[in-house]
């Protein structure tokens, strides 16, 4: 289909049932109501969106987060009006004020913890190891956790009881049961200690 843009877009998801976001260069915010006729809206920022995810918070009230570069994030309720929501900045563990550099990923989960309640998270993920959290109306500061690693981190999933987050060098990986405590791992592959990146990760589900 065509687009009316001629930047690169780097991300798609779905607001409700009837919005198509694409996100991507120079700020670019797309909406669509059939994923064939786009029109373009407006994000106050020239920072390449690289990730788009959509939080569904019920009652028919939905939030949508786009990240991307200079660790800068924008959300909207429809997909049309959009508004600052990360300004590069989180709190770390020890309550110091830490950038987040480039964002790579955003996702929204809804999980139980072994031995905990219902848990809502916004995760993020950006270079040089930054995974951060918040709540799922941003109204509060992000959260940034400790994952000692400096790789680049590119995204992250969900399966059983686990948080899975890749990232570059030498097959980084980190794993959580509840997006707080991260257990690190990287892992060479073949006879030459080869040092490939990760660049995605998926859950595969059998439906039947």
């Amino acid at each position: 289909q065509t687009s009316g843009t001629s930047q690169n877009l780097l991300s798609i998801t779905k607001l409700s049932t009837t919005t198509w976001i694409a996100v991507g260069a120079n700020g670019t915010i797309l909406t669509s109501p059939n994923a064939v006729s786009w029109t373009s809206r407006s994000s106050g920022t020239t920072a390449e969106l690289r990730s788009v995810a959509v939080a569904d918070l019920g009652g028919g009230t939905f939030k949508a987060l786009a990240v991307g570069t200079g660790g800068i994030g924008v959300s909207s309720p429809d997909g049309t009006t959009w508004s600052a929501a990360i300004s590069n900045s989180g709190i770390d563990a020890l309550g110091n004020t830490v950038s987040l550099s480039d964002l790579n990923s955003v996702a929204y989960y809804s999980f139980t913890p072994p031995g905990g309640a219902l848990t809502t998270y916004w995760l993020i993920t950006g270079d040089h190891g930054i995974v951060a959290t918040n709540n799922s109306t941003i109204s509060g500061t992000w959260s940034v956790k400790t994952t000692s690693t400096y790789s680049n981190l590119t995204n992250s999933t969900y399966v059983g009881t686990y948080f899975y987050i890749t990232g570059d060098t030498s097959l980084t990986y980190l794993t959580s049961q509840n997006a707080v405590a991260m257990t690190y791992n990287s892992v060479y592959f073949g006879t030459n200690a080869l040092a490939p990146d990760l660049f995605d990760i998926a859950l595969y589900r059998d439906w039947e």
